[in-house]
Formats: C-alpha cells, structure tokens, sequence
C-alpha cells in the first residue's frame, strides 16, 4: 500500500491540515521531487471528482512527494470560509513553502500545480517570494482573468451566523465581500511579473469547452506558455477521457526534464 501521512502546518494561531503522499520507493535519508497542489476557489484536497486525489497516487507511483492541502476556512483546516479572501490563501501557500522549506533534506525539488483560481494564489505568491526557486508549474483550467459578464456583487448580501462577516452566496459558500473584491482585481498584472521566470516550466492544460478561462488563457498565449487542451471534460475535467489524459499529460510535463 502506498504510504500517507496526515499533516498539520501551523498558520499563526490556526493550521493547516494536509495529506503528504510518499514516493513509492521510499527510503530514508533520500530526497525525493516534491509537488505542491493549489487547489481552486471552493476545492479542498479531494476538488470535485477526485482528480487531486488520483493525481496524487499517479505522482507517487513516479516515486515522488505529492503534498494535498487544504486552505484556511476549508476541509479539515481551521476557519470558516467566510473568512478567506485571495490574502489568506496566499498566507497559506507561504505557510507551505516554510513547511517544505524546513524539511528539505526530504524534497529534492518543488513543484507546483494549480486548479482553477489557484492560478491567482500561485501568482501572487511567487511574486512575494523570489527567492523560492520551483521545478515545474502546472495549471489547471487557470482562472487569472475574470470572465467577462460574471458579476458576483448583484447577489443578496446576507451575514455569516457565526463569524458576523457579511458575505454573499456562492455555489453554496459564504463569500466574503472581501473575498469578492480580491477577485476581480487586475491578477494578470501579477502573473505578467512572472511569466518570463517561469516560461520553460510552465504548462496549462484544460478542456476544449470550459468557457470559463478564455480570457485567462489569451493571457497565457499572449505570455507564451505551453498550453494543451484536452477532450471535453468542462472545467474540472469530469469525464473519464479528460480525467484519464490531464493525468497523463501532468506527468509527461513533470518528468520532461531531470529534477
């Protein structure tokens, strides 16, 4: 059996609780390539139909690390989501880094992969922390760019019963007003200040009908990023032909070049 091991990484006052998976061919005293998931707005460490989860298995089968984490205010991390914004998830990616960073004698290298609107936590904070180096960079139907016509702040406001924030509804979440705000900021400014950085490692990858990035991925032609589509799956790559090849493809990047 593959080997797991529950994770808790202190936030301040608060952790972060996380899954890491081992290489399977661990040995001790060895240092293994290490990928990080970022997952979207609402996802945790599973997402949607598990892809992280399958991900992750098909990452250590390669014999390497594969850390699932999931953010303050979701999962099994403490908070309630209404008060996350873009910030705090950025706070906790740095919180990450800091975990892996201390435990490098373990981790050859790092990686990242991204979901969705992981894709804006990523940028902002690899632009706070230059001094992080990365192997590789994985984006997943990346949401950088708000699309077009998607407005969030017509809807009712309503006040989280037990943190008092005033939030709106949101695929069945509490969104704070704070949150909403980050969201519609200008975070291709930010992935701009990177794209040269990260250029040769990066690879997007997404469905041929997920409408929902088309302007994000203008942004990363414009910036002349690897992309590959994949068969229709929508934006979590629900059906088992694009679940089965964005796995494959993952891979293909992540192993293209010696760690």
């Amino acid at each position: 059996m593959l080997r797991r091991e529950f994770v808790e990484i202190s936030r301040d006052a608060e952790m972060l609780r996380g899954v890491l998976h081992y290489p399977k061919q661990w040995r001790n005293n060895i240092s293994y390539p290490c990928v990080i998931f970022c997952p979207g707005l609402n996802g945790n460490r599973y997402d949607l139909n598990r892809i992280l989860l399958d991900m992750a298995v098909s990452i250590q089968e390669k014999n390497m690390y594969c850390l699932r984490f999931d953010y303050f205010g979701t999962g099994m991390s403490d908070g309630y989501f209404s008060q996350t914004t873009v910030s705090t998830k950025v706070a906790d990616l740095k919180h990450v880094f800091e975990y892996v960073s201390i435990n490098n004698k373990r981790f050859s290298s790092i990686s990242i992969l991204s979901l969705s609107d992981g894709a804006q936590v990523v940028s902002r904070a690899i632009n706070e922390l230059r001094e992080m180096r990365f192997c590789h960079f994985v984006f997943w139907s990346p949401i950088i760019v708000e699309r077009k016509g998607r407005k969030l702040s017509y809807m009712k406001l309503i006040r989280d019963s037990i943190t008092k924030v005033p939030c709106i509804s949101f695929l069945g979440l509490k969104m704070s007003l704070g949150y909403l705000k980050e969201k519609n900021s200008k975070f291709e400014i930010e992935f701009c200040k990177i794209s040269d950085s990260i250029r040769e490692r990066a690879v997007v990858i997404y469905a041929m009908d997920d409408e929902m990035i088309l302007e994000t991925l203008a942004l990363f032609e414009k910036c002349k990023i690897k992309t590959i589509e994949v068969d229709e799956g929508g934006h979590s790559f629900c059906s088992s032909k694009s679940h089965t090849k964005v796995i494959h493809e993952t891979l293909r990047h992540l192993m293209e070049v010696e760690w």
